[in-house]
């Protein structure tokens, strides 16, 4: 512990001594400080160095006054006559900073101890303590800083590149959103029964060519989701396959694909009702068994509350949608997220608008791209019923537009 607070007084005497000039060089967070004293000084420096102000022992001093914290002149006077290491700077900032990891660890560990004997849902503790564990690395080492000065000629380079980026089973939807880009979210949006589910199993179909594929249906279950994937990949019918009543030949068919997907087959499913905490939990363990390449939710209406929270409806949902971009940029995939319109929308047989999706701000929001789908389910034209349109109602990384797909539900694709 003395150890750890020479250190500290040391860097922060360095910081007075050169002026503010090393504080270019450090990328300590003033929070990874044990001393509280040390901290708000460490604060106080990065302001007056912000804002040009010329920092010295007696500057510095008299910023101190102006805080709501009381420091002690005696510890800044101490530090100034600290003999400096100037080119040790990075391993000194490195003991501080995992000596910081090491009490946020304690903390995380103590608080899950308590946790333990709570009534809360057990599943809702491990991932709370996973996370926390996971802030409490992250914050060993801040990040660095860079303007843009620095990293121009980088992204220079990045325009020769060529981004190789998983495709849709659709070449009219690549065309316009260039393939499904990590750390993406991607919004489906459409009413009951037109087809989002179809599409979403699609997705997951596209993305297992490149990794496992965590799909949770909050409305399926894993046999229904299954007899889908059989009508898709062999094109028997779904009700031939959920016939129970099948020709020899569909059932060798059937055998080639059972074959197949044991040997590469990587959607792995979850059905259920579910928290988000328990969709995290069941990602990362699909992650640890194989990397994945992307999640597919169906449908974010359908993940339940934690229990006790009486939130608003709406402000879970916001969460829901943050929490689903947060998985995208963790795992560095890109996340599908399916979601149901408005009640009031579907009195009108039109295409769905941005705003008609249920609870539509957080999510317009933290999505990189929304994708609304309608198809004329009512009345006698069977033609119409099979025409599926697909418009993107909003592009981070294009342009928006529309096109029309046809609709097969006896095979429960869209090509």
């Amino acid at each position: 512990m003395e150890h750890a607070n020479t250190v500290e007084r040391s860097i922060v005497g360095m910081i007075v001594n050169t002026r503010g000039g090393i504080l270019s060089q450090m990328t300590l967070d003033p929070t990874d400080y044990s001393s509280k004293q040390y901290e708000v000084i460490h604060r106080a420096a990065l302001t007056m160095y912000g804002e040009r102000r010329g920092i010295s022992q007696l500057t510095l001093e008299d910023e101190l006054r102006k805080g709501e914290y009381r420091v002690d002149p005696l510890t800044l006077r101490e530090a100034v006559q600290e003999q400096p290491d100037y080119d040790n700077i990075e391993v000194l900032e490195t003991i501080v900073t995992e000596a910081a990891t090491r009490r946020r660890l304690m903390a995380v560990f103590q608080g899950a101890q308590q946790a333990i004997g709570s009534p809360a849902d057990i599943g809702d503790t491990v991932e709370e303590a996973r996370l926390r564990i996971t802030d409490a690395v992250a914050g060993a080492k801040g990040p660095k800083v860079s303007f843009l000065a620095d990293d121009v000629d980088e992204i220079i380079a990045s325009l020769d590149e060529v981004h190789d980026y998983p495709l849709t089973p659709w070449a009219d939807l690549d065309r316009y959103i260039g393939g499904l880009r990590p750390g993406n979210v991607y919004v489906i949006g459409a009413r009951p029964s037109v087809g989002k589910s179809v599409l979403g199993m699609q997705f997951a179909q596209a993305l297992e060519k490149h990794g496992a594929v965590p799909l949770i249906s909050l409305e399926m279950g894993k046999t229904e989701i299954g007899k889908r994937l059989i009508a898709n990949e062999t094109e028997i019918s779904l009700s031939r396959v959920d016939s129970g009543n099948l020709h020899d030949q569909e059932r060798a068919i059937i055998s080639k694909w059972r074959a197949n997907r044991i040997q590469n087959g990587r959607i792995a499913i979850l059905n259920d009702s579910l928290t988000m905490s328990q969709i995290k939990k069941f990602v990362h363990n699909v992650h640890r068994r194989q990397k994945i390449s992307g999640i597919v939710i169906d449908y974010l209406q359908l993940i339940n509350s934690p229990s006790g929270d009486r939130r608003p409806r709406h402000e879970l949902i916001a969460e829901f949608s943050r929490q689903a971009k947060m998985l995208s940029v963790e795992y560095g995939v890109p996340v599908i997220l399916l979601s149901q319109v408005n009640r009031n929308s579907t009195q009108a047989d039109e295409p769905p608008k941005m705003s008609d999706l249920r609870e539509s701000g957080a999510i317009e929001q933290d999505a990189s791209i929304v994708i609304l789908l309608h198809r004329a389910i009512n009345g006698n034209n069977e033609e119409a019923k099979t025409t599926l349109m697909v418009g993107v109602a909003k592009n981070r990384h294009g342009q928006t537009g529309s096109f029309e797909l046809q609709f097969k539900g006896h095979y429960q694709k869209a090509v």
